[in-house]
């Protein structure tokens, strides 16, 4: 865990047990980790405003009684509501898809490559920070979440690949969390894309899939980040995330109900055995469904206390399993699948000659023959940057992908081939 994750975990459980008395003493313009001071009107907090804030968290009881207790809200009951009366999330304006460009490998410069990279690793700092003032019970503009997913956005549109090869890099840099919103985000606009929803659609999309797990940050760290097997009364606190995430999102001005019914439906399952509620597909929101899958294939790609990390091919094959049995939809997983491919842009794969490559593009068409770029030679040493070249396997015959290896590019070599 990195510093600034335990920092964060540290004032979690400090301002969870904080006497409501000592609130009256803090300052109504707060400075970040950075000394920045939050002069917007909007985001200015007041004692009174934070002391109801921590005050509802603290009322939750423990284990299953606080997981049925949060069932039976005033909260739940209300999105539930609004959740019965919902008639959007149908795709609506001109695909995205159809106005998507790809550029190849030779108009990626160096300097192209790395402002992607930073652009990633500041965003999982913006993440870290943003989350930091929600759970301190501050105000924040929903504005400030578009504009950590605007950019990524922005590159999508040219360049849907090297967006791909980010979603599944992990930053050993960050906590496992900050890593996942941003993967959940980059996982979903694709699949959105994809499945024919506009721009705005798949903005928000995105936007929802950043926030979805937010109520886990409001969980115990100790739960989080445990080593051993989940107890059943850690099971029960992990599955109150989804409701317990909706105080955070109250305190984002202007958020829109669809990211509020991703937070709170994307663990439900088509057949009815998801939580918080046990709904089945008629009341699940369409975005909840995407986002779901995008939060499984990323689980899954990491390592747990009780598995180790599946592959991203590994990790595909369980989400159409999944979608086979009924849990999920499975046009939306055929969709990730098209976009990925069966061997997902950006992992490393062994060729039936005994070089080792990298996927850099999906062929539609031809699932198990994406573009990659070659890594090593036959005697399996390292070829070097100028003389790593590219394989449309959709066009040769006796090259192909022999199997997906199980090593994850590092910081340094996320760009290679690319």
């Amino acid at each position: 865990m990195g510093i600034k994750s335990a920092k964060l975990n540290s004032e979690i459980k400090q301002l969870l047990n904080i006497k409501f008395d000592d609130l009256d003493n803090l300052d109504l313009l707060e400075e970040d980790s950075e000394g920045h001071l939050f002069l917007d009107p909007e985001e200015i907090t007041s004692p009174q405003e934070k002391q109801t804030f921590y005050q509802c968290l603290q009322d939750i009881p423990k284990g299953k009684e606080g997981f049925e207790h949060l069932q039976e809200s005033q909260k739940a009951k209300a999105i539930d509501g609004k959740l019965e009366n919902c008639t959007n999330g149908a795709p609506d304006g001109p695909p995205l898809h159809d106005a998507l460009e790809q550029i190849g490998v030779k108009d990626r410069t160096s300097s192209y490559k790395k402002g992607v990279q930073d652009v990633y690793d500041a965003a999982l700092s913006q993440i870290e920070q943003l989350f930091l003032e929600l759970i301190r019970g501050n105000r924040v503009k929903y504005s400030r979440i578009q504009e950590i997913t605007d950019p990524f956005t922005k590159n999508f549109m040219t360049d849907q690949a090297i967006i791909q090869n980010l979603s599944v890099f992990y930053s050993i840099e960050h906590d496992y969390l900050p890593n996942h919103f941003l993967r959940n985000f980059l996982l979903a606009i694709n699949i959105g894309s994809s499945s024919g929803y506009s721009l705005p659609q798949v903005k928000q999309m995105g936007e929802a899939a950043l926030l979805a797990d937010i109520g886990m940050i409001m969980i115990n760290g100790d739960i989080r980040i445990k080593k051993d097997a989940l107890t059943q009364e850690d099971e029960w606190e992990l599955k109150k995330h989804p409701i317990i995430g909706l105080y955070a999102l109250e305190r984002l001005n202007g958020i829109p109900d669809e990211i509020v019914f991703v937070a709170y439906q994307h663990h439900e399952r088509l057949t009815g055995d998801g939580y918080p509620k046990g709904n089945q597909s008629r009341v699940i929101h369409p975005y909840a469904q995407i986002v779901a899958i995008a939060d499984i294939f990323d689980a899954l790609c990491n390592e747990r206390a009780y598995r180790g990390s599946y592959n991203p091919s590994e990790s595909l094959k369980s989400i159409l399993k999944m979608a086979v049995s009924g849990h999920l939809d499975k046009t939306y997983v055929h969709n990730l699948i098209k976009y990925l491919s069966a061997f997902p842009v950006g992992s490393l794969v062994l060729l039936n000659d005994n070089r080792m490559a990298k996927v850099i593009q999906s062929n539609a068409g031809s699932p198990l023959k994406p573009l990659i770029s070659v890594l090593t030679d036959k005697k399996e040493q390292t070829l070097s940057e100028k003389k790593i070249f590219q394989i449309d396997c959709s066009q040769e015959e006796d090259i192909y992908i022999e199997r997906p290896l199980n090593i994850r590019a590092g910081k340094n070599e996320v760009m290679i081939g690319f």
